[in-house]
């Protein structure tokens, strides 16, 4: 495991990272399901 794997901390797949355009790490999840990317955001705009 080199590259992105080791940067971003990826174990698994689907694993999704959302960056700030500052490029520091906002949250980062595993899996998938239907909406499931639209639900994540929906949530981190909530807080």
């Amino acid at each position: 495991m080199k590259g992105i794997f080791m940067q971003y901390g990826v174990y698994g797949v689907p694993h999704f990272v959302l960056i700030s355009p500052k490029g520091r790490i906002i949250t980062q999840w595993l899996g998938y399901s239907k909406g499931s990317i639209k639900k994540k955001l929906e949530e981190l705009l909530d807080k």
